[in-house]
């Protein structure tokens, strides 16, 4: 498959990236200077993941992942661990408040990452929630 990263909302367009490169932009993410990133499907058929925020949260960098299929539907990957009324600030282009649910770890993202980019999918060994 050839993707598309646009990272910052299409400010910087990567062509048929490799696995490395959109791993180093994951691990490069901070709430500030990046805070967001779509990869998409070269040829504009198939699903998209985008991520945002990088935000430090209790030690940790937080982000929210986001599924688009082709027909309209979405999915958000979400972090069991965390209560359903608890909220986390995190940066996506501005800061905003994002239930605390969808603010997973850094490993999750990777995970969904490298399966989305080998697949095209979700990764489902994760846990998503449709919306």
């Amino acid at each position: 498959m050839k993707w598309e990263l646009c990272i910052e909302h299409m400010n910087h367009l990567v062509h048929n990236p490799d696995w490395d490169r959109i791993h180093e932009v994951i691990q490069q993410m901070d709430g500030k200077t990046i805070t967001n990133f779509v990869l998409d499907p070269a040829d504009d058929e198939g699903a998209s993941l985008l991520c945002g925020g990088g935000d430090v949260i209790n030690g940790e960098k937080r982000y929210k992942v986001e599924y688009y299929c082709e027909d309209g539907s979405g999915y958000c990957l979400i972090n069991p661990e965390e209560s359903a009324d608890k909220e986390y600030e995190l940066t996506i282009r501005v800061p905003d408040v994002q239930l605390a649910k969808h603010c997973v770890k850094q490993e999750e993202v990777i995970k969904a990452f490298e399966y989305f980019y080998k697949t095209g999918k979700r990764n489902p060994e994760l846990h998503w929630e449709e919306y």
